[in-house]
């Protein structure tokens, strides 16, 4: 049934459990990192729903204080579903997978940044908290498009 081939291949995992290339641990670790990443950052956005909606001064059981929380919540996906996958393969296209991803960590990691210095100061306009979490959120959705 198998060949001999496939019978020292079966030997040697027995044998050798760790014995992989390089590219395959590089590979789960970054895969590993990027999971880790997405993790915290949905940590962090269901633990701001808890404090942001009275911060606001949008925490009551109006309609309309309803679809402010909603569409701030909404804003990462909002912002994924209709830019930032349809970003990945341009992106792709003209800078190469490497790049892309360094590119939209750099644009993701100041966006944050701006996120947190610039909102701080404006928590009386809902409008401000809406266009930080679309900044923010943009590069971040199209470089999770790219890890498996």
């Amino acid at each position: 049934m198998l060949e001999e081939e496939d019978k020292y291949h079966i030997r040697r995992e027995t044998a050798h459990k760790y014995s992989q290339t390089w590219r395959l641990y590089y590979m789960v670790i970054m895969s590993s990192l990027a999971a880790a990443v997405q993790g915290m950052d949905e940590s962090v956005i269901n633990g701001a729903q808890i404090l942001y909606p009275q911060q606001f001064g949008i925490g009551s059981n109006s309609q309309h204080d309803s679809w402010l929380v909603g569409l701030v919540n909404s804003a990462p996906y909002l912002c994924c579903a209709l830019i930032s996958c349809w970003l990945t393969d341009p992106l792709n296209k003209a800078l190469g997978r490497k790049r892309t991803i360094f590119f939209t960590c750099a644009i993701s990691f100041v966006t944050s940044t701006y996120l947190h210095m610039e909102c701080g100061h404006q928590l009386e306009y809902m409008v401000a908290p809406f266009h930080c979490a679309i900044c923010a959120w943009l590069w971040h959705w199209s470089k999770g498009n790219l890890f498996p």
